[in-house]
């Protein structure tokens, strides 16, 4: 790519749009940070630990996040502050965990590069990479950043431990997936906007058996961060249907950069998050989402050779769009463009709505203790001002039983 190309697609206002909601959150971030601390130390202060913790990363962070365990009385951090500014401040911190994670994934890409030049233009090796280096990283980030920032346990983020629970899970979400892409296809296939091509089934199976693991650790890396740690924060905050728009918006720009993307593509990844969002919702856990999810990407490119958010692999199949109907299909982004696979998102969406209102245990409060800002010790009294507005407090204290 030239550096005018570079230029255009940075000045695409879908990219554009996803820095501006990156903006708002950091903003966001620093200001809870700020009126949170306010409540522990004096104004300077406070000011410094919220610009010093967001603004001076990654220098900064490990110092913050050191005195924060050895001082949570006093420092605050998202296991002392409110969940939405967790959230924010959980997401502004990772982008500073996914610019490191990248240096490896550079790394091996340069390496197999250095083998064989043509794996450097290939999509599947790359996301192959991808999938085994960066994703993995960002799943452990998160997990790290629940047990000792936020000091909750790791299964709190709806993954629970049970290899046959979780293999269940999985295998639900992944028949979901196959069965949302299977229709989408053949309704693509009977309006004539795509059709079969020849395809190198040797090829195919081998990009299966490659990518599966890529793949599904890429899906589980997106539904950890997303669905598993902000949406969660921005329930216990605003309820089911902020968090269910905040992480299927957020869902929809993170795929700003993926070659040809549009609004219209946007819009149906933002469908794709909410149905997401309302299968954990309903299961209460992350490994159902992870499977549709995994089903959904693994279907759509490796078996049946359509574009994955604008990237195409070698697949078991190939379905080409047609001349005349090919707009149905998405055109160079892939089905996730098309009008036809809103439709379906759209039928799944109001499946799993009713599934959700019906669901019983879905009309039984949170365990919103376990997830309450710890409390902070308020300080003992220094000064005469002090002293007073601590027997203030006393004397404004219920009676005892």
């Amino acid at each position: 790519m030239d550096p005018s190309e570079m230029l255009d697609e940075m000045a695409s206002p879908v990219l554009v749009a996803a820095a501006g909601l990156g903006g708002i959150i950091f903003i966001a971030s620093v200001a809870g940070i700020y009126f949170d601390a306010r409540r522990r130390v004096a104004k300077g202060e406070a000011l410094v630990w919220a610009l010093g913790n967001l603004m001076a990363q990654p220098l900064g962070l490990p110092l913050y996040l050191w005195r924060a365990y050895r001082h949570p009385d006093r420092i605050p951090t998202p296991g002392t502050v409110m969940p939405w500014v967790r959230a924010a401040t959980f997401a502004t911190a990772s982008t500073w965990a996914m610019t490191l994670a990248l240096i490896p994934m550079a790394a091996i890409l340069f390496a197999v590069t250095q083998v064989d030049g043509a794996w450097g233009s290939s999509l599947c090796v790359l996301m192959g990479i991808q999938g085994v280096t960066f994703a993995p990283l960002m799943i452990a980030w998160t997990y790290l950043f629940r047990a000792v920032v936020d000091r909750r346990p790791a299964t709190s983020l709806g993954t629970p431990l049970s290899a046959g629970l979780a293999f269940g899970a999985n295998l639900l979400g992944l028949l979901a997936g196959v069965a949302l892409v299977a229709a989408a296809a053949g309704a693509m296939w009977a309006l004539g906007a795509v059709e079969p091509r020849s395809a190198d089934l040797h090829a195919g199976l081998l990009s299966v058996l490659a990518l599966c693991v890529p793949l599904y650790l890429s899906a589980f890396f997106e539904e950890i961060v997303l669905r598993g740690y902000v949406q969660r924060n921005l329930y216990l905050a605003w309820g089911h249907t902020p968090a269910v728009a905040g992480s299927a918006l957020c869902f929809g720009l993170m795929h700003a950069m993926n070659p040809g993307i549009g609004w219209t593509a946007v819009a149906n990844i933002v469908l794709v998050g909410v149905l997401l969002s309302l299968t954990v919702i309903r299961t209460n856990n992350l490994w159902v989402a992870t499977g549709l999810h995994f089903g959904w990407n693994l279907t759509m490119g490796p078996v049946l050779g359509l574009p994955v958010s604008g990237v195409s692999l070698d697949s078991v199949f190939r379905l080409q769009p047609t001349g005349s109907a090919g707009w149905l299909a998405g055109g160079e982004f892939g089905p996730e463009a098309s009008p036809l696979v809103a439709a379906v998102l759209l039928v799944g969406i109001a499946i799993a709505c009713v599934a959700v209102s019906r669901g019983s245990r879905w009309h039984e409060p949170p365990d919103v203790e376990a997830e309450r800002p710890i409390a902070a010790p308020s300080p003992e009294p220094t000064g005469v001002g002090d002293v007073a507005g601590y027997a203030n407090r006393l004397t404004s204290l219920p009676p005892e039983e």
